[in-house]
């Protein structure tokens, strides 16, 4: 058989290729094996465009005018590359540019598949985040080279240092003219790096599951009336490449949780093949607690080779207690996978979410009542991808519910599916009904957003505090394309507007140039929060003394003060002046009955100005 190990060596990795034979097992051939190494070329120096490929290999432009090229370490400025080394050798395969969505394939040579056993498709991988933004890298096969490119995995989560990865590639998908295409896809990051690339039999080894592993999947607040919270993140580990591993029941424990705050019905499973939540596969049926502990039974989940994960998530009444802790765990034994129970000990991560009061929630479904203008529209998602688009179409489905927010979400002519040219500042644009916010401060806005709008021309997000438009996001602040492959959460500070009675927000496109078309806005889930003021009495008028010739030496101070806060006001409260920069002058307001939220009262301190 042929062997082939991973061996970390200094900075570097090594790839070792050895060849051990022994009777009675097949030879492991191994059909790949490159390192883009060129002895001859200093470590300091990159191949540019075009680029010295390695024999059988090709690179292909998609969009732009950067290919990929081959250097010790990734891209960076000085004399610190992001990563610093090759993941062996001298040499890697780096695809970067400072632009939005370029993209290049890097295609290996033609291969012959067609009587391998079990191949698997090894590559390292390092793409760091540049300000938070990631460039990309999809993989794909073809079983010709006249067949069209299938998708088989996305990474785009930063990764710092080297990461090794594999690949099972299907028994379907082999052929004798076998190719494999790594597209890198340009986001402002630091490039995607590969190296080390192999494509070799494995040995016929049936699938195990190795580890579960349990972590908490947020800490931020949650908003009342938030569907599907990600509260446990359950990762499984599996090895092996024949035959399945199922994951079969599942019971998570409420740690601290109260579950009067849930809805009926209000936890559920999902299931990704990353660590990227997202709530499009659900696992069994949602459910409740009962008791301390909600159970699922009846899974038939399978597990595939390498990492995938089972999110734990709440879904929290509308009035669910402010302040409330949202937690869980998962304790000895409570899951059964590949016919054993595990954890063997109790995983507690030991944090919780917070809920948070919501002032104004809108998912799309029904009517709901939004000022619409231009291409804006509410409605079930049309996906339009023309060939040489720019940037990614409408997500095919909302990321609850069947409908969202957007432009052009149906395909409206002359360019179906995305915003048109020579638009005008913000004339495409929808506005929400108003709200009250006059009880809460430190407002915030939450929502699940994919952008995708060009550098030059402008998206944007605004609040109304009854009189004013405030800018709270445009698009421009980023300096570049805005390219979201998915659904994201997006948080504002909406702090502008907060203790306001009749606010509203806006979303805005425009203006655009005469250049490249996006599909725009697509939005969903959206949730205005804020802290509740329950109790606050403000100063808001000076009665007396008033500027005037015949005032004496010695006049009473009274003001009006006004229950600015959402509860009810008795009893005293500690008030005082001060004239001239003098010292203060402290007294207590003896507040006769109640005074109600809006209501005024005029006091007059017992010590006169001078």
């Amino acid at each position: 058989m042929k062997k082939v190990s991973f061996q970390s060596i200094g900075a570097g990795i090594v790839l070792l290729i050895s060849f051990v034979f022994s009777a009675g097992l097949h030879a492991q051939w191994v059909y790949l094996a490159e390192d883009f190494e060129y002895p001859s070329l200093p470590d300091t120096t990159e191949d540019k465009v075009p680029p010295v490929l390695p024999s059988g290999w090709s690179a292909v432009i998609e969009y732009g005018s950067t290919n990929w090229r081959f250097r010790y370490g990734g891209y960076g400025t000085g004399t610190i590359r992001h990563p610093r080394y090759p993941a062996s050798g001298r040499r890697n395969a780096l695809f970067q540019v400072q632009q939005n969505f370029w993209k290049a394939k890097l295609i290996t040579p033609s291969l012959d598949l067609s009587t391998a056993t079990k191949p698997v498709l090894m590559f390292y991988l390092a793409q760091d985040e540049w300000f938070g933004s990631v460039d990309y890298l999809n993989v794909y096969y073809r079983k010709s080279a006249t067949d069209s490119w299938h998708f088989i995995k996305s990474y785009t989560s930063k990764k710092v240092n080297w990461e090794l990865d594999s690949i099972q590639l299907e028994d379907a998908w082999l052929s004798n003219d076998f190719y494999i295409a790594f597209e890198g896809v340009s986001n402002y990051g630091w490039g995607v790096c590969i190296d080390s690339v192999v494509i070799k039999d494995s040995y016929v080894t049936p699938r195990v599951l190795t580890s579960v592993t349990v972590t908490q999947a947020s800490v931020s607040d949650v908003p009342q009336g938030y569907k599907y919270a990600p509260i446990l993140r359950i990762d499984f580990r599996v090895t092996g490449n024949t035959d399945s591993v199922f994951l079969t029941s599942l019971n998570v424990n409420r740690a601290n949780t109260d579950v009067s705050n849930l809805v009926n019905n209000g936890v559920a499973l999902f299931f990704t093949q990353d660590t990227v939540f997202s709530p499009t596969q659900m696992v069994g049926t949602a459910t409740n607690f009962s008791g301390d502990v909600a159970s699922f039974s009846g899974l038939h989940v399978s597990l595939p080779s390498g990492r995938s994960s089972v999110w734990v998530t709440y879904s929290i009444k509308d009035n669910a207690t402010v302040g409330a802790t949202l937690s869980a765990k998962i304790e000895a034994n409570q899951i059964v996978a590949d016919g054993k129970t595990w954890p063997t000990v109790t995983q507690d991560p030991g944090k919780s979410r917070k809920i948070i009061a919501t002032i104004y929630k809108e998912d799309f479904e029904g009517s709901p009542s939004w000022d619409l203008h231009g291409e804006f529209e509410i409605n079930s998602v049309t996906v339009y991808q023309p060939p040489l688009m720019i940037g990614y179409p409408h997500p095919a489905n909302a990321y609850s519910g069947t409908k969202v927010l957007g432009t052009d979400l149906t395909g409206i002519a002359p360019t179906l599916g995305f915003y048109e040219q020579n638009l005008t500042s913000n004339e495409y644009y929808a506005v929400s009904p108003s709200f009250d916010a006059r009880y809460y401060k430190d407002l915030k806005i939450v929502y699940q957003r994919c952008l995708n709008v060009k550098d030059a021309d402008s998206a944007a997000f605004y609040a109304y505090d009854g009189t004013t438009w405030h800018k709270i996001w445009y698009s421009g602040q980023v300096l570049t394309t805005i390219a979201d492959p998915s659904w994201r959460t997006i948080t504002h500070d909406m702090s502008a507007v907060e203790r306001q009675s009749n606010v509203k927000i806006m979303y805005g496109l425009g203006p655009t140039n005469n250049l490249t078309q996006m599909s725009g806005w697509t939005i969903d889930d959206i949730f205005v929060t804020g802290t509740e003021v329950n109790y606050d009495i403000a100063p808001t008028a000076l009665v007396s003394p008033v500027t005037d010739c015949g005032l004496t030496s010695a006049e009473t101070v009274t003001a009006t003060f006004t229950n600015k806060g959402k509860l009810a006001l008795t009893g005293s409260i500690p008030v005082q002046y001060s004239a001239n920069g003098g010292p203060p002058v402290n007294e207590t307001l003896v507040i006769a009955g109640t005074l109600n939220p809006g209501q005024s009262m005029n006091y007059s301190f017992t010590q006169k100005i001078n």
